[in-house]
């Protein structure tokens, strides 16, 4: 029985490995086709939860989860500048794999006209998303106008070589 336990663990071993990277032309074919699919339907990355909550003032419950108390000062305060955030895109990557448009996205998916809003819970797992979005409010808080804000944004970003979202440029 003893001689039994590692040959299955080296079994499990070798099959788990072999498919955690599987890099074949198809295997990715098949992964960016779903990506693609993912981001034509509107929805978004896998583990990022959805939220409604009755208005803006109103957080999400998936906030609690985090240790970082920060992190759900600053979804408050995205709630409060959303007009800013829909000019400043985001460089997080999540412009390959949902439909983001702008760093508000990462933050909030919908907000309907009768006050409910629709939160999301990924910019909770990506510190660039949280980073934007505080810079930019920081930003506009000490007078900077929202092209200013973009323009720094993209600087400071755009070096990191990710894409940014496709987020439409503000007027001067």
């Amino acid at each position: 029985m003893s001689k039994i336990i590692p040959v299955v663990l080296l079994v499990s071993l070798l099959i788990g490995c072999s498919s955690i990277n599987d890099s074949s032309p198809a295997k990715n074919k098949e992964t960016q086709t779903q990506l693609q699919e993912t981001k034509n339907k509107g929805e978004h990355f896998k583990g990022d939860t959805l939220e409604k909550t009755a208005n803006i003032e109103t957080l999400p419950s998936f906030l609690s989860s985090t240790t970082n108390g920060q992190v759900s000062q600053i979804y408050g305060m995205v709630g409060k500048d959303t007009e800013l955030l829909k000019w400043i895109p985001c460089y997080c990557g999540c412009d390959e794999n949902s439909d983001h448009k702008s760093n508000k996205d990462c933050f909030i998916r919908e907000i309907k006209e009768n006050g409910e809003v629709t939160w999301e819970s990924h910019a909770m797992n990506h510190a660039a998303c949280v980073d934007i979005a505080f810079q930019s409010i920081l930003m506009k808080q000490n007078g900077a106008s929202t092209l200013e804000i973009r323009e720094y944004i993209d600087k400071q970003y755009k070096k990191e070589g990710i894409n940014a979202t496709p987020t439409p440029m503000p007027s001067a």
